[in-house]
Order: C-alpha cells, then sequence, then structure tokens
C-alpha cells in the first residue's frame, strides 16, 4: 500500500497517549481527570501531530522542517503547561 492511502498513524497517538491517565485513574486516586480534561488533552495531541505531520510537508529544506517541527512542539508544551499551572 501506498503511504497516502492509508490513514498516518499520528490519528492513533491521542488515544496511546490518553491510556497512561486513564490506567493510572484506575489504580490510584491521586489522578482524577474529568472527560473535559480527556477531550482538551486529545484535541491538543491530535492538533501537535497533525501539524508535525502535514506542515513540515510544505517546504523542501530540512533545516526548515526541523525548526517548524521544533516550533510546532516548543507551542504544544508551553500550551500544556499553561493549561496546567498557569505559567503565564
Amino acid at each position: 500500500m501506498s503511504r497516502s492511502k492509508r490513514p498516518p498513524l499520528f490519528l492513533l497517538f491521542p488515544l496511546l497517549i490518553l491510556l497512561v491517565p486513564f490506567t493510572a485513574m484506575q489504580i490510584s486516586e491521586k489522578v482524577n481527570w474529568s472527560s473535559m480534561d480527556f477531550l482538551i488533552a486529545g484535541m491538543v495531541i491530535l492538533l501537535t501531530s497533525f501539524g508535525a505531520y502535514y506542515l513540515p510537508q510544505l517546504f523542501k529544506n530540512s533545516k526548515i522542517k526541523i525548526v517548524i517541527g521544533l516550533i510546532i512542539i516548543a507551542a504544544a508544551l508551553l500550551f500544556w503547561a499553561e493549561l496546567a499551572v498557569g505559567i503565564f
């Protein structure tokens, strides 16, 4: 199968990553996420992986691709930190 015909694997990443807090909620009372927490986390992870997968394909220069990838990941981490503890 060619790369364009199969669904990208980044669509599964939010589900796999969100299994960690879901499993932790079953084991410990210290992790207490609501359904809104899971929804927002899933959206952030999905949008980050979507951007990191598709945006670098718009450019041919490897250095630009790396910079774009780093910017996307840094923006996602800053947004996540703001939601978690309010750094700004």
